[in-house]
């Protein structure tokens, strides 16, 4: 069967008010989680622009926003940068229900508050293992290619509710 599109799934969002939520809670587990998704953007299907999922996110979570400077060592912009890897919005500038659900499965739960769950994105995400750019496996295959057996990555799974998967 085909994916379908965003039309397709706006329209009943639309139609019926609690598919939005419906739709919010099959992306992600977290309570807090979702009531961010849900409170701050309309349409759940939608890309969020990442300066303003970056803004929102802080604003909500009553957060301050780390000033981006070059070159800054400001744990707080490092840890910023590292937000921006565990949504995925590294290459395309934009975040999906999807990614976000999945960066909340893997770093939250969100009640232990935003300095923790940003915490443990920086730890685990800077494993010298952890590959955010190698994201299907064709990628994994072309990346392992000649290495001695045994080495292994960490990626971001592309299932929902799964959110790493090693590869070998």
């Amino acid at each position: 069967s085909a994916t379908p599109t965003t039309t397709q799934l706006i329209l009943p969002t639309r139609k019926f008010p609690n598919m939005r939520r419906i739709v919010i809670q099959s992306a992600l587990v977290d309570p807090i989680g979702q009531q961010f998704w849900l409170h701050t953007f309309d349409n759940p299907v939608d890309p969020v622009p990442w300066p303003i999922f970056k803004e929102l996110f802080y604003e909500y979570f009553q957060y301050p926003m780390p000033v981006e400077r070059s070159r800054s060592k400001d744990a707080n912009v490092l840890r910023l940068l590292y937000l921006k890897l565990a949504v995925n919005a590294q290459d395309s500038d934009k975040v999906t229900l999807r990614d976000y659900g999945n960066a909340v499965d893997a770093f939250g739960p969100l009640k232990d508050g935003l300095e923790i769950f940003l915490q443990r994105a920086e730890e685990i995400l800077s494993y010298p293992f952890f590959c955010t750019e190698v994201q299907t496996n064709e990628q994994v295959r072309y990346f392992l290619k000649g290495q001695s057996d045994g080495t292994f990555i960490v990626r971001f799974s592309t299932q929902l509710g799964v959110p790493f998967t090693l590869s070998v």
